[in-house]
């Protein structure tokens, strides 16, 4: 996904597997249609951060190492500039570390598919400003 960003601003692809997407486990690649047929995927809202499938992950490791990708942010000079590419799920949690609702919530939107955000201020608990844009056109969601 990163790859045409990359080529096209002439920018250095590093990838971070702190930024993967949460591994689903033995559920990785069946339908929606599958998970909703299968009683090992069901669980209450509420333990959705400790929810972890079999030889997968739960919310709280996909925040744990989005973190530890957010402290190493911190010790880059204050005018680094960077292009993360990732995907939904990995997106609201870093939403709940820039908002500090994480690790015990994080916005009930799913970022929509290509959607691109623009961060001006990356420190967690800092006022920061979110600018989303969906394939070219802005939606303005100051946060």
């Amino acid at each position: 996904t990163a790859e045409p960003f990359a080529r096209l601003y002439h920018l250095q692809l590093i990838p971070d597997d702190r930024l993967k997407e949460q591994n689903w486990g033995k559920f990785c690649g069946k339908t929606y249609e599958q998970l909703r047929i299968d009683p090992k995927f069901h669980h209450p809202q509420q333990q959705n951060w400790s929810f972890k499938p079999e030889n997968g992950e739960s919310y709280y490791d996909v925040y744990y190492r989005v973190k530890n990708f957010f402290s190493t942010l911190m010790q880059l000079p204050d005018d680094f500039s960077l292009l993360c590419v990732t995907h939904g799920g990995t997106m609201r949690i870093i939403r709940g570390i820039l908002e500090q609702t994480a690790p015990h919530s994080y916005s009930p939107d799913v970022p929509a598919n290509g959607e691109i955000w623009h961060v001006q201020s990356f420190q967690p608990g800092i006022a920061h400003h979110i600018d989303i844009w969906h394939f070219g056109t802005p939606i303005l969601h100051p946060m």
